[in-house]
Formats: C-alpha cells, sequence, structure tokens
C-alpha cells in the first residue's frame, strides 16, 4: 500500500483562503442584513415623519378653521380701524356700528304699517380677514315677528365691510358674534 504524504504547508493557503472566503462572506451577509435593517427604519422614520407632518398640517387647518366667541380672543374685531387707537376700542366700535346701524337700516313698511319700533339681532363670523361670512338673523324684541325687520337687519349688517379681525395670541382669528340692529319710526 503506497501512502502518500501530505505537506501540510502546500495545503495552508488553500484553508486561509477557504476561512477568508466564509468570513467575507458572512460578512457581506451580515452587511446585507444590516443595510436591510437600515433600510427599513429609514422607512419607519420616513412614514412617522410624514404621519407628523400631517398631524401638525391638520392641527394648522383646523386652527385656521376654528371660529372663536368673543370671550375667547385677547381683541374683539373692530367695526372702525380708527377705534384701535382709541383709549376704549371696543367702546368707540360698538358707537361707530350702532351709528352705521341708524345711518344705514331701512326700516320695513311692515313695521311702519304696525306703528312698532323692532329690536333684531344677528348672528355673523367676523373672518380673519375682517369679511363678513355665515350671517343669519337670530332673534326679536317683538312678539309679533316681522319678516321686513329680519330681512333689513341682516341687509344692512351685511353692508358693514372691513372689519379690524379679532386678535388671538397676536394674529388675526375668525370670530363670530351677534349684532343688534335697533329699527326706530
Amino acid at each position: 500500500m503506497l501512502i502518500k504524504k501530505f505537506n501540510i504547508g502546500s495545503l495552508l493557503p488553500a484553508i486561509i483562503l477557504s476561512i477568508a472566503f466564509t468570513f467575507a462572506s458572512c460578512d457581506m451577509e451580515k452587511k446585507s442584513s444590516t443595510e436591510e435593517v437600515s433600510m427599513e427604519n429609514d422607512k419607519i422614520e420616513n412614514a412617522v415623519s410624514a404621519d407628523n407632518n400631517k398631524a401638525m398640517e391638520t392641527k394648522k387647518a383646523e386652527e385656521e378653521a376654528m371660529i372663536y366667541t368673543i370671550a375667547d380672543v385677547d381683541m374683539q374685531p373692530l367695526f372702525s380701524m380708527e377705534c384701535a387707537s382709541m383709549e376704549n376700542p371696543v367702546e368707540c366700535s360698538n358707537e361707530k356700528m350702532l351709528q352705521f346701524v341708524k345711518d344705514n337700516a331701512t326700516f320695513p313698511r311692515e313695521a311702519i304699517n304696525r306703528n312698532q319700533d323692532g329690536f333684531e339681532q344677528v348672528i355673523v363670523v367676523i373672518e380673519k380677514d375682517g369679511s363678513l361670512s355665515n350671517m343669519k338673523y337670530v332673534a326679536s324684541s317683538k312678539t309679533k315677528e316681522c319678516d321686513g325687520c329680519q330681512k333689513a337687519a341682516v341687509d344692512v349688517v351685511g353692508m358693514m365691510e372691513n372689519w379690524k379681525p379679532a386678535m388671538k395670541d397676536g394674529k388675526p382669528v375668525a370670530v363670530q358674534m351677534t349684532i343688534p340692529v335697533r329699527f326706530e319710526s
């Protein structure tokens, strides 16, 4: 029987190369796995970021669309811009508004025929740009309603343009308020 002697020295480079390839292969798999995890984490971070952005945009849109009451704001809307520089801007605004109604309201024929004075109330939203929206008649002081009075009240309030908007936290905001309209014969 012939026994051949192997020289381990000649096989050593092949063994080392084989081990190196094995480690390199494992390292590449590890890198590939790490890259996949990293990519997955990036996807999750992007999705969370997108959700946060959408939530912030929604909140901002809700805040912009929010309609406050007079009690909720730092400064209520003013009917006249010149009132902003007065000592009591709200009182000035109310006086100017009542004078505007007196000067511009058309006393309805229906009320004249009944020989009655009228007090109507109109709810309106004064937008953050000073314009009016969502105007509607709400109440009357008379026991017998006067449809003409209601329409006249809404008409005269609709003529009130260019308000100085309400302010909250230093920003203009929309405010709902009730405007009284008195018809006097």
